[in-house]
């Protein structure tokens, strides 16, 4: 399944991430990293999801690593901290003049709550150069439907001080997920769309899904097919995997 499409939707050199609890969106972080650096692109990747204790791309340092893909994150003692300290480094990434080989992609703390770390960093954000992304997942509660993942957004983009750019489709129950999940997580995200006139980039689905997406199609979106890297603590790793399953 190409993933090409899906990357040129996202022709700016800065994606930021956000969402409800449990969108995905930092799974669709680490891929988005993964698949760049695929492209030869020079890849900063900045954790600022201050929220919730595991699930954080911040656990991949070391495929990160073995990358070169650049991490930003707490360091040392506060490595897994949850209090809301904004790194300096990460002001730093945003001010620099980007390369035109380069991408940067934030991943944010889930709802309104986790975007406010976005508000301290309003006076930096180019708006010319950054894309806001929000990762529509109509399994999450309080998602279930367009009028109430309009309502997210509007709330997340209060605490942003920024506009939503663009959506991305990614329904899904994990190991459970079924086409008719994504098809009908499509649906609702080219609804929010009608009637936000916010853009639709992508789907983003598990990538064991792909052969019955392709042969099954009704997605006319691009699609970008997900490899699972973050993992809850009872799952065992796939082969290759440089961390363990961990719950901090």
């Amino acid at each position: 399944m190409d993933f090409k499409k899906a990357l040129d939707s996202l022709e700016k050199p800065i994606s930021i991430l956000v969402g409800h609890y449990g969108s995905g969106k930092t799974e669709i972080a680490v891929n988005l990293a993964f698949l760049w650096k695929e492209l030869k692109k020079e890849v900063t990747i900045v954790d600022l999801d201050l929220i919730k204790p595991y699930f954080r791309c911040r656990l991949l340092r070391e495929d990160f690593k073995a990358r070169v893909i650049r991490l930003v994150a707490p360091e040392g003692g506060t490595f897994y901290g949850d209090l809301p300290i904004l790194m300096p480094e990460a002001r730093g990434v945003l001010e620099k003049s980007l390369k035109d080989r380069e991408k940067v992609i934030l991943d944010v703390g889930g709802d309104d709550l986790g975007a406010r770390v976005l508000g301290s960093l309003s006076d930096i954000i180019n708006e010319e150069r950054t894309d806001l992304l929000f990762v529509i997942n109509t399994k999450r509660p309080f998602a279930e439907d367009s009028e109430n993942v309009i309502k997210k957004i509007r709330e997340v983009e209060s605490s942003a001080q920024r506009k939503i750019t663009g959506l991305i489709a990614n329904s899904h129950l994990m190991n459970e997920t079924s086409y008719e999940d994504i098809l009908s997580g499509v649906e609702c995200t080219a609804e929010v769309s009608d009637r936000t006139l916010i853009p639709v980039k992508f789907c983003a689905i598990i990538n064991t899904l792909g052969a019955e997406i392709s042969q099954r199609g009704g997605i006319d979106i691009p699609i970008l097919p997900l490899e699972r890297h973050i993992l809850p603590p009872f799952d065992e790793p796939p082969k290759g995997f440089l961390r363990p399953p961990s719950m901090v």
